[in-house]
């Protein structure tokens, strides 16, 4: 099977497209196959907001969603809101800080794609450890939650 075919209908959970890595690899996803089910994405709130308006009025407004936005034109963001659900959490958090009533809305998740990861070459121990080994583990154990399978992404 191609991997199209593979992706078609699948429910997966994707972490870091807040980052660069990761806002390039989503839309390379929902570029390249459209037919992906549901595309959780784990989104820390930031101050004040949610993690929809983060989601969708900051990451989904960047230029890595250029050509997401080219191919799509006015159904960009009728077509993102189909394909992504923002969900919140935080990758430093045991099972990324996902609330019990989005935990449950994760049943049969099919794969987790862990992109979260720090870049920054000087990070404070605690942070890089946090992010890095903490939300790997983290995303293991969302998959064994889970039964989805993982494919890690790291810096």
């Amino acid at each position: 099977l191609e991997a199209g075919a593979r992706l078609a209908g699948k429910r997966l959970l994707v972490t870091g497209s807040t980052g660069f890595v990761g806002k390039v690899a989503l839309t390379m996803l929902l570029d390249r196959f459209p037919e992906v089910g549901k595309v959780f994405v784990v989104v820390r709130p930031g101050t004040g907001g949610t993690a929809e308006a983060r989601f969708f009025g900051k990451v989904a407004a960047s230029r890595p969603f250029d050509p997401l936005r080219a191919r799509h034109g006015d159904g960009f963001e009728a077509f993102l809101r189909e394909k992504c659900v923002p969900i919140a959490g935080d990758v430093t958090d045991p099972l990324f800080g996902i609330s019990e009533a989005d935990l449950a809305r994760l049943d049969g998740l099919d794969l987790v794609v862990n992109s979260a990861g720090l870049v920054d070459f000087d990070p404070s121990l605690e942070l890089a450890l946090g992010v890095n080994v903490e939300g790997a583990l983290s995303a293991v154990e969302l998959c064994r939650r889970t039964g989805a399978a993982m494919l890690h992404v790291s810096t």
